[in-house]
């Protein structure tokens, strides 16, 4: 078995009909700008481009208990933006926010340059605390949060965040590059997890983990553990992945290789036992043990019995 995800069409980043105008604090605070010899932090106009795209991404959502699908997009400062999805668990309190989901993807590709977090709901106080530490002094309002002491760059492409890790040479007896097309082996996706794992953000805990999911056909998400001052709003490196792969609609995916490198006998942890049953019960586990050979294991042998949720869904 392998891992599914919901189904969607990428639609047209234009501005939708319906779509709602920048806040009128913000709006106002673009009207000072004009009158003053200081540019406005951000044009309205790029306000708008990130809500289309949040509305876009939207449909992503992985909520099938509350129906409520959200998306937010980061910014980063050379215009390259990254988006991330509400991903919802049976256990309730495992949810992953669109705003997380899109920081913590940002951080797995080693990228912390936020400019703007733009959502397509509300940024809830909790979000606003999550952000803070990545996003010092922003000003929010609405569903938006900008940093105000410069303009901001032009929205350029999404972050790429599918790796194919394709060899350099395909030719009979050579491997130059990090991955072949042909399925990978142990030692090439535990090397590639523990470079993941060189973009964990631990100030709290000097513990980095990191992970990468996906299958050689359709390529590989990063994910890294991500830890905020206030411990219930981190994310651990595996369900970063998943959060990633939901977004990004990488579907499909067999395999996990995943890596503590200061602990070479660590597994997951019982909140990420219960996502990956969730969302690849017979996935390919693959846990470095570093000068030990790797580990095997699925999903439902770390976590058997669990709860699926099935009498919650709507």
């Amino acid at each position: 078995m392998t891992m599914h995800y919901p189904e969607y069409t990428r639609q047209s980043s234009r501005q939708p009909s319906g779509q709602r105008p920048p806040p009128l604090a913000l709006r106002a605070l673009c009207e000072r700008s004009k009158r003053s010899s200081v540019e406005a932090p951000m044009p309205a106009t790029t306000i708008a481009t990130l809500q289309a795209l949040a509305a876009d991404f939207a449909p992503r959502s992985y909520a099938p208990y509350s129906e409520n699908r959200a998306a937010c997009i980061a910014l980063l400062s050379d215009g390259a933006f990254v988006p991330g999805v509400r991903v919802e668990n049976a256990s309730f309190p495992l949810l992953i926010s669109a705003t997380l989901n899109a920081l913590t993807t940002a951080l797995a590709e080693g990228r912390k340059d936020f400019v703007a977090f733009v959502s397509s709901r509300p940024i809830t106080h909790v979000e606003r605390d999550l952000i803070e530490p990545f996003l010092p002094g922003a000003w929010v309002e609405d569903n938006v949060a900008i940093r105000t002491e410069r303009r901001l760059p032009e929205i350029a492409d999404v972050l790429d965040a599918v790796h194919k890790f394709a060899s350099l040479d395909h030719s009979p007896g050579r491997f130059t590059g990090h991955f072949a097309d042909a399925p990978m082996n142990h030692s090439a996706g535990i090397a590639e997890a523990r470079n993941a794992a060189s973009s964990a953000w631990v100030p709290e805990s000097d513990f980095p983990v990191g992970c990468i999911l996906g299958s050689a056909e359709r390529g590989y998400v990063n994910g890294v553990n991500v830890e905020h001052p206030d411990w219930n709003l981190g994310l651990c490196a595996e369900r970063n992945a998943v959060g990633t792969a939901v977004t990004y609609g990488l579907d499909g995916a067999t395999t996990m290789y995943l890596t503590c490198l200061k602990d070479p006998f660590g597994t997951p942890c019982g909140a990420c036992r219960q996502v990956l049953v969730e969302f690849g019960r017979t996935l390919d586990l693959v846990m470095d043990r570093a000068g030990h050979p790797p580990e095997k294991s699925t999903p439902t042998m770390l976590l058997p019995d669990s709860f699926d949720g099935q009498t919650l869904a709507k």
